[in-house]
């Protein structure tokens, strides 16, 4: 994440979605913050169970287009474990983000 929005420029307005069990397992959050802003973003820290959103909606088409209205429009990286990574591209094509507008990079733990 910290590669991407280094790269970022402040047209973009980078919008970096950040997903930990608590803010204690997000210990680059504050440095992703600043970089965000930087570039004319934001941070949303996502914490608690996978397939909760910020304020307790689920982790849905109309949740993330609810936090990020252009949502549609935007290029996404996702990366996380397999089973989060698949329900958010799913979900991210719901919302209407083309295929090619989603990049994806899988890991596990």
């Amino acid at each position: 994440m910290r590669a991407l929005l280094e790269a970022c420029h402040a047209q973009q307005r980078p919008v970096v979605l950040a997903r930990a069990h608590s803010d204690a397992d997000l210990p680059l959050a504050n440095e992703l913050e600043v970089l965000a802003s930087e570039r004319s973003g934001r941070l949303v820290r996502v914490t608690g169970p996978r397939t909760r959103f910020p304020g307790g909606n689920p982790f849905t088409a109309e949740a993330m287009a609810g936090a990020i209205p252009d949502l549609h429009r935007r290029a996404v990286f996702v990366c996380g474990p397999t089973a989060l990574q698949s329900r958010v591209t799913s979900e991210l094509r719901r919302a209407g983000v083309p295929a090619e507008q989603i990049h994806t990079e899988r890991f596990a733990w």
